[in-house]
């Protein structure tokens, strides 16, 4: 056999084991066998980056779906001392784990992932979405603390405002929280985000043309309150800001620097 033929054979044996790695892989995540998965994941590098289902999942976004936080764990370990390039790793709709961290509200799987990595706190969904919109866009308010303090200690401010927004129609995490009527976190969000409260989306609207459409919140009890403190936050903000004298000018600020 000549050394030509013997390396297409070599090469042929390595496509073919990692082949069936693949097919182990989506069965053991099919099935929630994930000790299984993790094994794999140790002994087969390139199934980090693999998207294995239809959707263009990897089995760590599908064992966050599925809030398997030991299991996240294990295979971010894994993947930490091979790539971290694999945490990044996009679905069909540009999801990254962190995305649906995000989105069931795991701070601790938030932490897991993005600790050692806080750039995938910028990472867009093919709807313009950073994980820090996802977690307000599902009311995840310990979630948006958590990715809002990382961003922090990481970055700029300026970076988290650009993360907070939605390039494709300008729509905002203020915007987002209100339209959900997430109340309590758009109220911490002001706090955080103060120059939020006069942003513009695509169609001309602030957060207030948004808070004004929310009838329901006057018929709600538990939330009225809460309705009263954001116009009142929404109206008095640009006041505050320009008032040194006020001794409360500084809350929103004080706000931001507890979550650093």
């Amino acid at each position: 056999m000549s050394s030509s033929s013997l390396v297409v054979e070599i090469e042929s044996l390595e496509s073919l084991e990692i082949l069936e790695n693949l097919e182990k892989l989506f069965e053991m995540t099919l099935r929630g066998k994930w000790e299984e998965v993790v094994k794999i994941y140790e002994n087969d590098p390139s199934t980090h980056k693999a998207r294995i289902t239809q959707t263009g999942r990897t089995a760590l976004h599908a064992a966050v779906i599925q809030n398997e936080k030991e299991i996240v764990s294990k295979l971010v370990k894994v993947i930490m001392k091979e790539d971290r390039e694999a945490l990044g790793v996009q679905n069909d709709a540009g999801y990254t784990a962190l995305h649906h961290a995000a989105s069931v509200g795991s701070v601790g799987m938030c932490k897991c992932i993005a600790k050692d990595y806080p750039q995938l706190i910028g990472v867009k969904t093919n709807r313009s979405k950073t994980p820090l919109y996802i977690a307000v866009l599902n009311g995840k308010k310990d979630a948006f603390s958590y990715l809002h303090s990382l961003c922090l200690s990481s970055e700029s401010m300026a970076s988290c405002y650009s993360y907070a927004k939605r390039d494709r129609d300008g729509t905002t995490i203020l915007h987002a929280a209100i339209r959900r009527e997430h109340f309590d976190l758009g109220y911490l969000i002001i706090h955080m985000y103060e120059d939020l409260v006069n942003s513009v989306n695509n169609k001309g609207l602030t957060p207030i043309h948004f808070l004004a459409s929310h009838s329901s919140a006057f018929k709600s009890g538990s939330k009225l309150g809460l309705w009263k403190g954001l116009i009142y936050k929404c109206i008095v903000v640009d006041e505050l800001k320009l008032d040194p004298s006020n001794p409360h000018s500084d809350d929103r600020k004080n706000g931001v620097q507890n979550y650093k």
